[in-house]
């Protein structure tokens, strides 16, 4: 990279870029890539058999002296979007069965673009999560929901669940579930049973009825699971 740089202290931004934790790839004027720092030949590496179900002779350790165009099935389009770069451009692109975050600046000297700095991440989990919410976004608009530490104490409830036992979310947050169980259930086999279950990662699912505010009932076919979550919590109903 220092070659292309050709400016003063170029081999230690050079071995600076080989330090850095982040993903980071460099190309010359000419999109040739000139140095893949090692945390990005990792990753690479990592996803190189999903890449070849899309670029069949991908090969991550014989990336640099190569175009970008390597990535791309339409290289004529990434090259006309990057020429046109005047900021910082971030997008996800697909490749194989592999999705990843890319961030890609252009380094410029007296106003001229000599190469392009390309930060790559696996945009895989930040998906997940994003498909994930969007799914627990419609479960709260349609459904009663409680989540509990797996001792009981409750975390949240949204406003379907609060409104059908007449509580605001201040009453009964930090409170254990008892306060929605009469006493009987509460000294109950099946009540034991039923919190050993959840905490065995079981799924529960029945009729509960449960105590509301001011001792009104309300009874539905609910089921409750444990979310997989670090040390097993919470649970979800």
């Amino acid at each position: 990279m220092a070659g292309f740089l050709g400016m003063p202290n170029a081999s230690l931004l050079a071995s600076a870029v080989d330090l850095l934790s982040t993903n980071v790839m460099v190309a010359d004027s000419n999109y040739r890539i000139v140095q893949m720092n090692p945390a990005v030949l990792s990753l690479l590496r990592s996803s190189q058999d999903s890449i070849r179900k899309s670029l069949p002779d991908f090969d991550a350790d014989k990336l640099v002296g190569r175009s970008i165009d390597a990535f791309h099935k339409r290289p004529e389009h990434q090259r006309a979007l990057l020429d046109g770069l005047t900021k910082t451009h971030s997008a996800t692109i697909r490749v194989g069965e592999s999705v990843f975050d890319l961030v890609s600046s252009h380094i410029r000297r007296n106003g001229k673009r000599i190469g392009t700095v390309v930060e790559w991440n696996d945009a895989s989990e930040r998906l997940f999560i994003k498909e994930n919410k969007s799914k627990i976004d419609a479960l709260n608009r349609s459904r009663a929901i409680i989540e509990f530490d797996m001792d009981g104490t409750i975390l949240t409830a949204n406003d379907n669940f609060l409104k059908a036992l007449g509580y605001r979310l201040e009453e009964v947050k930090g409170k254990k579930h008892v306060i929605f169980v009469d006493a009987d259930e509460c000294s109950s086999g099946d009540y034991r049973s039923f919190w050993d279950n959840l905490r065995a990662g079981k799924f529960q699912g029945g009729e509960f009825r449960r105590i509301g505010k001011g001792a009104t009932t309300s009874g539905s076919r609910r089921p409750t699971n444990r979310s997989s979550m670090p040390r097993g919590g919470p649970t979800r109903s």
